[in-house]
């Protein structure tokens, strides 16, 4: 009874929302109507036409706009059966331990996240085409029983039938927010009377996503008693609790590693965009920050508006449930193993993913993205120093040029023309104190620069580091205790700069062979994708 209440409820907001769309058009166009008839042509009229205008323009964006999850907009893969013959089985295993019609269609997409949807027709009264998502960050980070249960959750839904009313559900809110973002949403110029419209819409919303919200919370803790009946009630929290941390550390990987390259014209190959990131999560250092994230979890700002209810409050309410005895998966395999030939599909949902971003671009090594990027961060690093240098002598920015300033006696004046450090604004520091605070940075950058040298003749290089988003600097151990030297000695109290001329203008045997930027290499031994030990 309780659903075909929620259904009433539904069936009365869509039409309540229609009636309010019709009473606001009509109501604008008879005013405009009686005010032509009243007062003629005028400013009055002429604002009240376009006004209703805009109301006409703001209820279309409502009333039309569509429901329906098209495949074109997916930035995934759809794989048949005969693609993933594993992955197609469980589903169907686990659609029948649920009791519910499998999905016809499994897509593979680039997010944390898993999902169903089912494009109904008649507000939900004709079924349609079962179809599923699937993040590939799920498969690379839970264990087969933690997947079991974001799937079986996901079935769930299908189960308890909450796809069948998403027509109905998703008419009624995404019709009322169309409505209020055509009303809200920032242009050039503002529709006339917007504010009157999104007064309406938004009170309306208000109601809708109340009473929407309310049941798509009770289908979501639904759902999680399916996924705990299924893979066992530890199972399902501990998958519940590693959604988090999963969505934080591919955030992480994609932000640092993979676009870092982006925009001097670098990415990794296609299978490494995403199949590195099982790279990162078998990192020791990394596993260590992962475990203190799963310790303490990131506060969820309460959203009344949310559909799916807050993290600690569905753990809870699956604490609750009885023992079942179905024990928590420690095996430390990851359910990537589920996949054929994983390394192709990553590669296949990376080029799908990135279509938009990877024209013109050069697919290189991890090592070669290190050491490119590290690179620039040097030369970013020392840029100020040298433009320091180029506008004090007029020439183009040398370290031999630096040296000669050095020689000269004009080393105060290069810590004078540097940009003031945040300590020395902070302070107001001035004169010789400002010029302590400047050796710091002037260290800073001078070290950048020498590496930035260096590298690019073969005496240093930078490597890809899982635990070091910049790489780790290779150089021989007496070229980098030189560096040190030099630089601490022109820093000190008493500056000498004997040692950077050395450093700059004697030799110091290279760094063995370089490999060559973009050139695609080998990573040495690394762990086959799906079997990363725990």
């Amino acid at each position: 009874m309780r659903r075909y209440a929620f259904v009433a409820q539904v069936l009365g907001l869509l039409a309540g929302f229609y009636l309010i769309c019709i009473a606001l058009v009509a109501g604008l166009t008879a005013l405009t109507v009686v005010g032509f008839a009243e007062a003629g042509v005028n400013r009055l009229t002429l604002f009240l036409s376009l006004v209703t205008l805009a109301a006409a323009f703001v209820v279309v964006r409502g009333v039309f706009v569509s429901t329906h999850l098209r495949v074109r907009d997916i930035a995934g893969v759809e794989v048949t059966a005969a693609d993933q013959p594993a992955l197609w089985h469980r589903v169907h295993q686990l659609a029948a331990q649920v009791g519910t019609r499998p999905p016809r269609r499994i897509f593979l997409v680039p997010e944390v996240n898993a999902a169903v949807w089912e494009n109904t027709r008649l507000l939900g009264l004709i079924p349609g085409k079962r179809q599923m998502m699937v993040g590939v960050p799920l498969l690379m980070a839970l264990t087969p029983a933690q997947l079991d249960a974001v799937l079986a959750h996901e079935l769930g839904h299908y189960g308890n039938r909450d796809t069948r009313l998403g027509g109905l559900v998703g008419r009624t809110r995404q019709g009322v927010l169309g409505a209020l973002r055509a009303a809200g949403s920032r242009r050039k110029f503002t529709l006339p009377g917007a504010a009157l419209f999104v007064i309406v819409f938004r009170w309306y919303a208000q109601i809708v996503l109340r009473v929407t919200q309310e049941a798509s919370r009770a289908q979501e803790y639904a759902a999680d008693r399916v996924a705990a009946a299924i893979s066992g009630k530890v199972n399902a929290i501990a998958a519940l609790g590693e959604l988090q941390v999963v969505d934080t550390a591919f955030g992480f990987y994609l932000d640092r590693y993979v676009i870092r390259g982006l925009d001097i014209g670098l990415l990794p190959p296609p299978p490494e965009v995403f199949g590195g990131f099982i790279g990162l999560l078998a990192e020791p250092s990394r596993q260590t920050e992962l475990d203190e994230l799963r310790r303490e979890p990131r506060e969820e700002k309460a959203d009344p508006f949310d559909s799916h209810p807050p993290t600690p409050e569905r753990i809870a309410a699956l604490r609750s449930l009885p023992d079942d005895g179905i024990p928590l998966d420690q095996s430390g395999l990851k359910a990537v193993a589920i996949l054929a030939n994983p390394q192709d599909t990553l590669a296949k949902v990376a080029t799908r993913a990135l279509r938009n971003l990877s024209t013109g671009k050069e697919a290189v090594s991890w090592d070669a993205l290190a050491d490119a990027t590290g690179r620039r961060r040097a030369d970013e690093r020392a840029r100020p120093l040298q433009d320091v240098v180029a506008r004090l002598t007029g020439q183009p920015a040398h370290m031999t040029t630096f040296v000669k300033l050095v020689e000269a006696g004009r080393l105060k004046e290069v810590l004078d023309s540097l940009p003031h450090t945040v300590a020395a604004q902070k302070t107001n520091a001035t004169g010789r104190v400002a010029r302590e605070y400047a050796k710091t940075e002037l260290g800073a950058m001078l070290g950048g620069w020498i590496s930035g040298d260096f590298a690019r003749v073969g005496r240093a290089r930078w490597t890809h580091s899982w635990a070091d988003i910049d790489g780790e600097l290779q150089m021989a151990a007496e070229v980098k205790a030189s560096i040190e030297e030099a630089v601490d000695a022109l820093i000190a109290v008493r500056p000498d700069g004997s040692r950077l001329r050395a450093l700059v203008l004697g030799t110091v045997q290279p760094l063995g062979t370089v490999q060559p930027l973009g050139t695609v290499q080998p990573r040495g031994t690394v762990q086959p994708l799906g079997t990363v030990q725990p």
